[in-house]
């Protein structure tokens, strides 16, 4: 990552303890995978919580969200 001052990571306009936060949510939610390697953490995307969804939406005659404004 890369930081700016104020601390702010990239170009989300987020800092790096308000990202650590938000990625602690998503692991706990079983969204993401993190693993350590030597002094550096890597989150890694997991799809599996998701696919029952699309699925189930993607599904002729399911209750799949309608398009909304």
């Amino acid at each position: 990552m890369t930081r700016r001052r104020g601390g702010r990571v990239h170009d989300v306009g987020l800092s790096r303890q308000a990202i650590s936060q938000h990625l602690a949510v998503l692991e706990s939610a079983g969204l993401v995978r993190s693993r350590r390697q030597g002094r550096y953490k890597f989150h890694d995307l997991t799809t599996e919580p998701l696919e029952h969804m699309v699925t189930r939406w993607l599904k002729p005659g399911s209750d799949a969200p309608k398009d909304t404004p």
